[in-house]
């Protein structure tokens, strides 16, 4: 039951930075290279995803968070099967994949673009255009 408040507390603390700092149980979980960069219109965020199923990739955003999850498959590394592979170095290994970044709230939800080419998932937010306000300035003379 400790452990339970524990992790509570812990990821309320993590949720009160804003910052893209893992969960307790983000510990358990890979987390892929990431390149973002802005511009005056777009947030770009570019994810290192090797050996991932386009299928396998979510993409959620709350909060002014970026969250994309994936799953890498390999079905032979805890094979029995004789014939398998045996690993003599693994380091592309299988598990759950998940990086969480703070973009912010100026994100036009709506138009949002993915691509994924080459093991590389590019996500492009668009900013929130914002809108003038006219305001009629009168003097006195």
């Amino acid at each position: 039951m400790a452990e339970i408040e524990f992790v509570k507390i812990f990821n309320a603390m993590m949720e009160v930075t804003h910052s893209s700092l893992p969960s307790f149980e983000d510990f358990f979980v890979i987390i892929p290279p990431a390149n973002v960069y802005e511009t005056s219109r777009e947030y770009v965020v570019q994810i290192a995803l090797p050996g991932v199923r386009k299928e396998d990739i979510k993409i959620g955003f709350s909060r002014g968070r970026l969250t994309v999850l994936a799953e890498r498959r390999e079905e032979f590394v805890n094979s029995t099967n004789p014939d398998a592979p045996r690993y003599r170095l693994l380091e592309i290994s299988p598990g759950r994949i998940k990086r969480t970044i703070f973009i912010g709230e100026d994100v036009d939800l709506e138009n949002i673009k993915t691509t994924y080419k080459d093991g590389i998932l590019e996500i492009r937010l668009p900013r929130k255009v914002k809108k003038l306000v006219e305001v009629d300035i009168l003097t006195e003379e």
